[in-house]
């Protein structure tokens, strides 16, 4: 698999979080001038919501989500079988946030538009099912794939 793809959501959100940025300053700079561009806030707020999404799939990826430590501790000689649970449950939430989410966007936010540029909201709403879809993917692929080259946070040692 090509490095940008493995990276996909961290490249995504890397692109969304630069935009944001650029966004931000040219507000900045536009009330400087004692000019304001009013849709940059809404612009941004609804980006972040990508960001956010595209965040929690990346760290499923990398096992950055927050792990049972505890437990690994307590019982070393489990921490592959632990991997598999922590993994499921994340997948499990995934499934059922993504679910969640996807009915809402076509339920509330089909017909509803941005306040102030009235673009419509579900493109900015679709970042919750897709941003579980992949999340879920991630878990799956870490699931099956066994890798241990990028461990989760129960098998992380920083005492």
């Amino acid at each position: 698999m090509p490095a940008f793809l493995r990276r996909l959501e961290a490249n995504a959100a890397a692109a969304l979080l630069v935009m944001i940025a650029a966004l931000s300053f040219a507000q900045v700079v536009a009330r400087v001038a004692s000019r304001s561009f009013s849709y940059t806030e809404e612009i941004t707020r609804l980006l972040l919501a990508w960001v956010c999404m595209l965040g929690a799939a990346e760290a499923a990826r990398a096992g950055g989500h927050l792990g049972m430590r505890l437990l690994s501790v307590l019982r070393p000689q489990s921490r592959g079988v632990l991997r598999v649970v922590e993994l499921s449950a994340l997948a499990v939430f995934f499934l059922a946030l993504g679910v969640v989410g996807g009915i809402l966007v076509l339920k509330v936010q089909a017909m509803q538009t941005t306040e102030a540029l009235g673009w419509p909201k579900w493109p900015f709403g679709l970042a919750i099912p897709v941003g579980c879809a992949l999340g879920l993917a991630r878990c799956v692929q870490r699931i099956i794939s066994g890798n241990e080259s990028e461990p989760s946070l129960i098998e992380t040692s920083g005492d």
